[in-house]
């Protein structure tokens, strides 16, 4: 009912609920709080995307507005204040990063065919890492990239194809997740180098 909960985690309690955000009975499909947990960035699988003052429950800002395509992942920057939006065009995939005024900062493509699934930002905030995907799962063409913000330069290419992504709060290690293999891998956030497999 486009209605996001929020649980205990030490008895299960419903604590509070916030909605509906979504208009005409829509369904809230990804969200994202922000590290100080203010706010909550949401999505029903389309752009726009809102923000929401967890405290007030009032909207703040809205992300992407006027834009269109498929919202595959959300993921805020280790200050809160930038958000990143990995989507689904029709021909490929972007990923763009805007602040909490909806102002675009920086936008990456994919070749034709390859989208990204998942999005995270680095401990520093100065890279963004993202699961690509091919269309058809072409192996050859999946993976995690690791791009630089500053530049909008790839800077690891890691044969590493997943599903969604973690990455360590110290920015030392980035999980990855192979979905129908049931593993997640642990790599090297900084040499791409693959640390070990967890089964």
């Amino acid at each position: 009912g486009g209605m996001l909960s929020v649980w205990s985690g030490q008895d299960g309690r419903l604590l509070d609920s916030l909605g509906p955000l979504v208009p005409d009975g829509g369904e809230v499909t990804q969200f994202a709080v922000s590290p100080d947990g203010s706010v909550v960035a949401t999505s029903d699988n389309f752009l726009p995307i809102d923000i929401w003052d967890l405290t007030t429950g009032e909207r703040v800002g809205v992300i992407g507005a006027g834009d269109d395509g498929f919202v595959f992942d959300l993921g805020w920057d280790p200050t809160g204040e930038r958000l990143a939006v990995a989507l689904g065009l029709p021909v490929a995939g972007e990923t763009f990063v805007a602040d909490r005024t909806g102002t675009e900062l920086a936008r990456f493509s994919t070749e034709p065919g390859v989208y990204m699934r998942a999005v995270r930002f680095d401990a520093s905030g100065q890279w963004l890492i993202t699961a690509v995907r091919h269309v058809r799962d072409d192996p050859a063409r999946q993976g995690t990239r690791v791009w630089d913000l500053a530049t909008g330069d790839v800077v690891l290419d890691l044969d590493a194809p997943s599903a969604g992504l973690a990455v360590d709060p110290t920015g030392r290690s980035v999980a990855t997740i192979r979905t129908l293999d049931g593993v997640a891998d642990v790599w090297d956030a900084t040499t791409g180098a693959h640390v070990s497999s967890l089964n």
